[in-house]
């Protein structure tokens, strides 16, 4: 009786090293390198630098100086995107990044003077009144020299002011300011706007140029504003020692 023959286990050749694919390991790499982007987008988002292009924050911030924006502060929004929204609205006082006239197209820094609903006037020599009243000054004396890199603030006439409960160093300055808006003759910021203004306050580019400033117009807030607390004379207005 012939035999079946008998058959063979198939064989498959490898060729090459056998690797070993760790699936859970490679997703979690994923997952890891995602976030790590993830927070890099959000940082440069959130706290985005600038580069302030002129002395009009001066003596808080100094031109060529740079600040951090947090874009987050009033909603969420890019430098060149539009249609922020506004959880929150800036306060008087703040610090704000802000898309500028007449193109809405350049960033500038400025301080937020008044919001929808104040009437307010800013006379020639810097000071500013709310309704009737003026607010608070307390003369700093003149600018130490040293302390502006750009050497323009040396010597400048220089107050605390207070806005709310907000006190900051202004200048009057040596130029004569050139805006009309809210100057000749006092005006009420209107709904959905701010009145921004310049720290130095005769050679500021600010709304009494170009006007109010709609709110989906406010990139974000300055985080790093300088206040001269160091200065003896800041000392004596803020305790009240000049009265």
């Amino acid at each position: 009786m012939d035999e079946e023959p008998t058959s063979k286990p198939t064989q498959f050749a490898l060729k090459g090293r056998s690797r070993v694919v760790i699936v859970g390991l490679s997703v979690f790499g994923g997952g890891i390198a995602l976030c790590l982007i993830s927070v890099v987008l959000w940082l440069w988002v959130t706290a985005r630098p600038v580069v302030v292009p002129d002395s009009s924050m001066a003596p808080a911030i100094f031109a060529a100086g740079e600040v951090h924006v947090d874009t987050s502060a009033f909603g969420h929004r890019a430098l060149w995107f539009g249609g922020v929204r506004q959880p929150s609205e800036p306060q008087r006082g703040d610090v704000v990044a802000l898309d500028t006239p007449p193109y809405w197209s350049r960033v500038s820094v400025l301080r937020v003077l008044a919001v929808a609903g104040d009437t307010v006037q800013v006379y020639p020599d810097g000071s500013v009144d709310f309704a009737g009243k003026a607010l608070r000054r307390c003369s700093l004396g003149s600018w130490p020299s040293g302390r502006d890199p750009n050497g323009l603030a040396d010597g400048r006439k220089a107050y605390v002011e207070w806005n709310g409960a907000r006190a900051y160093a202004v200048f009057e300055g040596n130029e004569r300011p050139t805006g009309t808006v809210c100057v000749q003759e006092p005006c009420e910021v209107p709904p959905g706007h701010v009145f921004v203004l310049g720290d130095n306050r005769s050679a500021s580019k600010d709304s009494r140029h170009f006007g109010f400033v709609p709110l989906d117009h406010v990139v974000g807030k300055v985080v790093d504003v300088q206040v001269p607390t160091d200065l003896a004379s800041w000392q004596a207005c803020v305790t009240g020692e000049e009265f």
